[in-house]
């Protein structure tokens, strides 16, 4: 506990400052203890923000902890003010610790998937099959995974109440195929893979 608390920085960011983009590598673990920011995504350079967080918020713990990029975007609405550990030296806390270590990784993981990824890729995928029923849009730019415009491929088990979520919602407004072995409309986007 001392070593996080020696590793801490300060750090302020002002109102509409974009924290992190999409696909950015998050290099630092920031703690606000003031402001608001907000979570969201982008569909052919439209940013969208559906979540906001106010006040003592950690940005960037699961993508330091685990070596991801960001899969959001991160923007504040206000002046936020509170500190940074530095990716390197959060991951050496945790690995000096092993025992503590793994049981904050697990609590990451599961407050990532549960509070922020799945909220997000819900109205994400909500906004791709609205942008898909629009006739005079023919292609679609979007941040999605590599293997999502493959027919039948493997879907772990966190993205598959995602799926189950738009297929319901595809199926409500009539916009699916009769046959039910195809994809949901949302993988016929144009992708960026990287």
């Amino acid at each position: 506990m001392v070593t996080v608390l020696k590793s801490l920085e300060p750090i302020h960011e002002q109102k509409n400052t974009i924290i992190i983009n999409e696909l950015d590598e998050q290099n630092e673990l920031l703690f606000y203890h003031n402001g608001q920011y907000a979570v969201g995504y982008e569909i052919n350079r439209v940013k969208k923000f559906v979540l906001r967080f106010q006040n003592s918020n950690v940005i960037g713990a699961f993508a330091c902890t685990f070596n991801k990029r960001s899969v959001f975007i991160y923007k504040t609405i206000s002046l936020c003010h509170g500190y940074f550990i530095r990716k390197l030296e959060w991951q050496n806390i945790l690995s000096e610790n092993e025992s503590i270590g793994e049981i904050i990784k697990e609590e990451i993981a599961d407050d990532f998937k549960y509070n922020i990824k799945a909220k997000v890729l819900k109205e994400k995928q909500r906004d791709l099959a609205r942008w898909h029923s629009r006739a005079d849009y023919d292609e679609i730019l979007s941040i999605t995974k590599k293997n999502a415009h493959i027919p039948n491929a493997a879907i772990d088990s966190e993205d598959e109440e995602l799926v189950r979520n738009t297929t319901k919602f595809l199926d409500f407004i009539g916009k699916k195929d009769k046959n039910k072995d195809k994809e949901p409309v949302l993988s016929e986007s144009k992708k960026i893979e990287n």
